[in-house]
């Protein structure tokens, strides 16, 4: 499981912006006494009405947040009563490796939505990719 707090190794300029946000939020903390909830949100698709197909990657369908765990989790942070913290947030997602364990404990977070990835089959991406390179007759 990967939880919050294992030190931050950002491999991109979007990476390190979000890990400078958060030092940041613990710096307003100590310095001004505010209060930060930092919330790593999950992949949240633009057409979210169901769970992702077989043919996204396993590595997003690891982080799928639903429209409905998304609200209900930003309800939550509004409520919390946190001087500072980070959470994960997707949904309930099968073997998924990011914890939500911190999510539980500070927000009372429990998603409501369930996933179990899936790859595509090996027949269907051969097929996928075929159809790609033909040309019309």
């Amino acid at each position: 499981m990967i939880p919050t707090d294992l030190p931050a190794n950002p491999i991109s300029c979007y990476g390190v912006s979000k890990a400078l946000g958060e030092h940041l939020g613990q710096r307003f903390v100590a310095q001004h006494g505010l209060s930060v909830l930092c919330l790593r949100i999950g992949w949240v698709p633009a057409a979210n009405h169901a769970p992702p197909d077989a043919r996204r990657p396993l590595a997003l369908q690891h982080r799928w947040l639903s429209d409905e765990d998304l609200c209900q989790a930003i309800t939550l942070a509004m409520e919390a009563p946190v001087d500072y913290g980070i959470v994960n947030i997707t949904s309930q997602v099968s073997g998924s490796p990011w914890s939500l364990e911190e999510a539980r404990a500070l927000l009372g977070y429990q998603p409501r939505s369930v996933h179990v990835p899936r790859r595509q089959d090996l027949l269907s991406r051969a097929g996928a990719r075929l159809a790609r390179w033909r040309r019309p007759d």
